[in-house]
């Protein structure tokens, strides 16, 4: 008897396959590009690059490693960078927004698809400054690419508006001065609204 997640992985990705599909017109028509067609002929090999805190570790971690896995048995190139490591045994490093960006343009992906990044300590800027030069995608785990500061808003519906130093969410990870939680939340936006 095959497990249970197994039908609902592959019930899953039948479900996000058309959703994909059936958003494609619109994206084409936004972008003012058009549907290429791999009849008679061999699809395109992409370069994807998959960028975040903390590498393969913990619950976000190993779902970016996961949709990572699905782009290489797709026959995608991939490749996986990440901003520090949380594994005790190697030293971790951590690395600045333009050792990211010379790391990605050394490689030259197609599409950079972002996951978590507030287990590491980045510059605000980052994900605007990926977008504007790659073609990007933003893997949501938790709300934290939203707000100004929380992963995990409680409820709390500010970061429609503007988080500030007001914050009411809870004080817990990710740690950001309050001072400095207008500037993330206005950071990440700009990011957000980017062109890419």
């Amino acid at each position: 008897m095959k497990p249970p997640w197994k039908s609902t992985c592959r019930t899953f990705g039948v479900i996000g396959s058309y959703l994909l599909l059936s958003a494609m017109p619109a994206i084409l028509a936004r972008t003012g590009r058009k549907a290429v067609s791999h009849e008679g002929g061999e699809r395109r090999k992409l370069r994807v690059a998959f960028f975040n805190d903390l590498g393969f570790s913990f619950g976000a971690g190993i779902g970016h490693r996961r949709l990572a896995g699905a782009f290489s048995a797709a026959g995608h190139e991939v490749r996986a960078f990440a901003a520090t490591s949380s594994d005790p045994v190697r030293e971790s490093m951590r690395v600045s927004g333009e050792q990211v960006l010379r790391s990605l343009r050394g490689f030259g992906p197609d599409l950079v698809v972002v996951g978590n990044l507030h287990g590491a300590d980045l510059d605000g800027t980052l994900p605007a400054r990926i977008a504007s030069e790659f073609e990007t995608a933003f893997v949501m785990h938790d709300q934290w690419l939203l707000t100004g500061r929380c992963a995990y808003t409680g409820g709390c519906r500010k970061y429609l508006d503007g988080c500030s130093a007001a914050c009411t969410c809870p004080g817990a990870y990710p740690e950001l001065r309050p001072d400095l939680i207008r500037g993330a939340w206005e950071d990440k936006r700009r990011a957000l609204e980017s062109a890419r």
